[in-house]
């Protein structure tokens, strides 16, 4: 579509923005902060008539920028869990787990 309408024409600027949509949906958000990123550099070109447009498209290109740092730490978390219980990792918790041969 980029080739016969250019990337800032209006329905080019929306099938990224629907891409992003569709990639963000499936958790891919490297890919939807490409094409969001693409979306806010084509309506930042449009100048003082298209400020709604881009206001809307740094926003959502922020929420999928949110989203992405918050998938990142739920793998994190979700590899490498903490332990469960009020006691959580004590000193007194560690000593109970050393075996004899340790002390």
């Amino acid at each position: 579509m980029d080739v016969s309408l250019g990337p800032h024409h209006a329905d080019s600027i929306e099938a990224c923005q629907n891409l992003s949509k569709a990639y963000g949906a499936m958790g891919s958000y490297p890919l939807a902060i490409n094409f969001q990123e693409k979306v806010v550099e084509a309506w930042e070109g449009h100048g003082p008539s298209a400020q709604d447009e881009l206001k809307e498209a740094t926003r959502v290109l922020e929420q999928l920028k949110s989203k992405a740092h918050g998938s990142s730490f739920e793998s994190l978390t979700k590899a490498f869990p903490l332990p469960l219980g009020s006691e959580g990792i004590s000193g007194r918790n560690l000593k109970s787990r050393v075996s004899i041969k340790q002390r």
